[in-house]
């Protein structure tokens, strides 16, 4: 019986431990933040990296740099996903392509030196044409007296060919003039006929395109659903404050060319200035179009923040009613165009 109860205990010690063991493996993917820091340098030229990491085995890099992007994922330290392969060789393309330009610049300018200009075909042909005309005149003279004659006849005939076709064409005119006529008016009357109807349709549309706006905003602007939009936007609110970089240092210099559009960036730019004032500097300049920044910054995101602001959403019964209510709209909508 003792030993019954040994074996018990062994394999309920053992259950708990594999039951504590996935709980801890639940908590670390949950609770564990995921780490990111970069920079970003616009001088002559932009620069700019990212870095992200994981738990302890998971790393991402990304930096932009001479125009070229490049990027590499490793889990447990083995590369998974890259593109510095296809990189490099369009690097090594590029330097392929620049050195055979300027072999093919070196091979014109030795050639002109030394005289050994290749002529292209146009121009060989031009030179064999003005090196023998005199025999080409000589084998067409000796036809010419026989072709004038030739062409004289050949015109008589064709001009009697000519009038005689005409007259036939007159004739048949004449007689296909009334049904002429009456394929014409037909097919005026039908063109006008497809334009009214278009134009039909397109005020048909923008009536209907207007009366789904009506609806859904109607729907939205109701007392309950307000006060739900509202509390969904500070939700939103909430999780992009999270999602944001906990600090930012650096400079920002920034101007177009338009001064109304500098001072509606300086007023998006303003929005989050007082989170980042002491570290952060921002100089808008009105004048010329310019950017100039040296800035780097850091932060984390827990991905349980991000999976509880989705089940709230997503389990409400006042935000499924909702949607359902913009999605009946819209089956309505579709039922009506058919």
């Amino acid at each position: 019986m003792s030993v019954v109860l040994v074996i018990l205990a062994t394999i309920g010690y053992i259950l708990l431990f594999v039951l504590a063991l996935l709980l801890l493996v639940v908590f670390a993917v949950l609770f564990c933040p995921v780490k990111y820091n970069g920079m970003a340098e616009k001088t002559e030229k932009m620069e700019a990296g990212l870095k992200a990491s994981y738990l302890f085995f998971i790393r991402f890099k990304a930096e932009f740099k001479d125009g070229n992007f490049v990027y590499i994922l490793k889990i447990f330290g083995r590369v998974k996903k890259t593109n510095i392969a296809s990189i490099n060789e369009q690097i090594e393309t590029e330097k392929r392509r620049k050195a055979a330009r300027k072999a093919q610049k070196l091979k014109k300018k030795s050639d002109k030196k030394t005289g050994n200009i290749k002529l292209s075909k146009k121009e060989e042909n031009l030179d064999i044409a003005n090196i023998e005309p005199d025999k080409n005149k000589k084998e067409s003279d000796s036809f010419v007296f026989v072709n004038e004659n030739k062409d004289i006849i050949d015109e008589n005939n064709k001009a009697t060919i000519d009038e005689n076709q005409k007259n036939v064409n007159i004739n048949y005119d004449e007689k296909r003039k009334p049904g002429r006529l009456k394929a014409v008016f037909e097919a005026v009357k039908q063109k006008i006929a497809d334009l009214f109807t278009k134009i039909r349709q397109i005020f048909d549309n923008i009536e209907g395109f207007f009366s789904k706006i009506e609806r859904r905003y109607d729907l939205v602007t109701e007392d309950e659903n307000s006060i739900l939009i509202s509390k969904l936007l500070h939700l939103l609110k909430k999780v992009f404050k999270h999602i944001l970089p906990r600090k930012i240092k650096g400079y920002l210099q920034f101007g177009f060319s338009s001064p109304d559009l500098t001072g509606k960036a300086l007023g998006v730019l303003a929005v989050f200035y007082p989170r980042y004032r002491k570290s952060l500097r921002i100089e808008a300049v009105f004048t010329e179009s310019v950017l100039i920044a040296e800035v780097s910054f850091r932060g984390h995101v827990t991905i349980f923040v991000l999976l509880f602001a989705a089940a709230r959403v997503y389990f409400s019964k006042k935000y499924k009613a909702l949607w359902h209510g913009l999605s009946d709209f819209s089956e309505e909508d579709t039922e009506d165009d058919f």
